[in-house]
C-alpha cells in the first residue's frame, strides 16, 4: 500500500513576520559562512543552554554500540519505544545539547524516550565518521534488547540526510529496519543543485546556500557527492519503512524533501510529505514558543502511532 499526502499549512500574516525576523537574526549569527566553524559551534551551544525542560522530563548520558548518546526520558514513557533522533548542524556544528529543547518536547509528546547520538563532527571526522555513529547507535540499541518493531528513526536537516543513510545500510545487511522515519527539512541531496538553491536563496531565513556548500566541504573531504553514503535520494529507497517528511515552503532545501518524496513513491515506497506554507528550515526548532512547531510534533506523534 503507498500513501501519497501532500499539504500546505497557511500561517498567519503577523506570526510569520515576528518569527521571520527572528529566525533571520539567529540564523546570521549562527550559521554564517563567513564565520569561524569553532566560533559557530560556540555560538550554537550558548543559544541553545537555556533550553527548558517540560515537567517529568529526565536527561541523562548513556553509550550505545560504543557511542555517547543523550537518553530524553518522559516520566510516563513505554520502555520498549524509542526514537532514534539524528540532530542537524550541517555535519558540523551542533550536539544532543543543541536540540534538547525540541528532542524533550518529542519525548513529552510522543511519550518515547528520545535517545541522541553525539556524532563526531566533520571536518574533524569526515565522511563517513557520522554516519558509522548513527548506525551504531542502531546496533546497539537492538543488541540491548529493542525490538527494530520499536524503534523509528528521526532526523533533522543533516541528520535527516544521516537517518535516510542508516535506513539504507540497515537493509544492505540484511537486517531488519525499524518501524518508520520522520524527516523535518532533510538535507538528501549534497549536489546543492536543485531549483529551490536559486528560486528560495532570498525567501529562506535559516539557510544560505554558501553555508551548506561549506560544511559539504568539511564532511565530503573530496568524496563523489553522488554517492548514495553522501546524497541518499540518489540511492536505492526500494522497501523502505513508512516515511514522513515536513518542510517549509520557503526552504532551499524544499526540492530535496521533494525529490526524495517523489524517487520514494516512484520505487513504491510509503511517504507523506507536508509543505508548510511560508514556514523555514527545521521550523520545528522553535517549538518552545510557536504554534506550527508544536503542530508539527502533534502530527509526528500521530505517524508515530500508526506505525508503533
Amino acid at each position: 500500500m503507498m500513501t501519497d499526502h501532500y499539504a500546505k499549512v497557511p500561517v498567519g500574516r503577523v506570526s510569520f513576520s515576528v518569527n521571520k525576523k527572528l529566525v533571520q537574526g539567529i540564523s546570521s549569527y549562527l550559521l554564517n559562512e563567513n564565520v569561524a566553524l569553532d566560533i559557530s559551534r560556540k555560538r550554537f551551544e550558548r543559544v541553545n543552554a537555556l533550553s527548558r525542560l517540560p515537567n517529568g522530563v529526565m536527561v541523562f548520558s548513556a553509550e550505545y554500540g560504543g557511542v555517547p548518546v543523550e537518553v530524553v526520558d518522559p516520566d510516563h514513557h513505554d520502555n520498549t519505544r524509542t526514537v532514534l533522533y539524528c540532530h542537524g548542524g550541517g555535519f558540523c556544528i551542533g550536539s544532543p545539547k543543541t536540540h534538547r529543547e525540541l528532542t524533550a518536547c518529542l519525548a513529552k509528546t510522543l511519550g518515547a524516550r528520545i535517545v541522541v547520538p553525539d556524532y563526531k563532527l566533520a571536518p574533524e571526522h569526515p565522511y563517513p565518521a557520522a554516519a558509522d555513529d548513527v548506525l551504531a547507535v542502531y546496533h546497539g540499541l537492538v543488541s540491548s534488547g529493542v525490538s527494530p518493531k520499536n524503534i523509528v528513526i528521526v532526523g533533522d536537516s543533516a541528520g535527516g540526510n544521516l537517518a535516510m543513510v542508516a535506513l539504507q545500510r540497515i537493509k544492505a545487511l540484511g537486517e531488519m529496519l525499524p518501524a518508520g522515519a520522520v524527516l523535518y527539512s532533510p538535507w538528501v541531496d549534497l549536489r546543492c543543485m536543485t531549483e529551490s538553491y536559486v528560486t528560495k536563496q532570498t525567501a529562506d531565513p535559516m539557510l544560505s546556500g554558501a553555508w551548506l556548500r561549506r560544511m559539504r566541504e568539511y564532511y565530503c573531504h573530496g568524496e563523489a557527492l553522488n554517492d548514495p553514503g553522501l546524497s541518499p535520494v540518489l540511492g536505492d529507497l526500494s522497501d523502505m519503512p513508512p516515511i514522513l517528511i515536513h518542510v517549509g515552503s520557503e526552504e532551499v532545501l524544499l526540492n530535496d524533501s521533494l525529490l526524495l518524496a517523489r524517487h520514494l513513491k516512484e520505487q513504491g515506497g510509503r511517504v507523506q510529505l507536508k509543505v508548510w506554507e511560508k514556514l523555514w528550515h527545521v521550523f520545528q526548532a522553535q517549538v518552545g514558543f510557536f504554534e506550527p512547531a508544536r503542530q508539527s510534533v502533534h502530527e509526528t506523534r500521530d505517524f508515530l502511532a500508526s506505525v508503533f
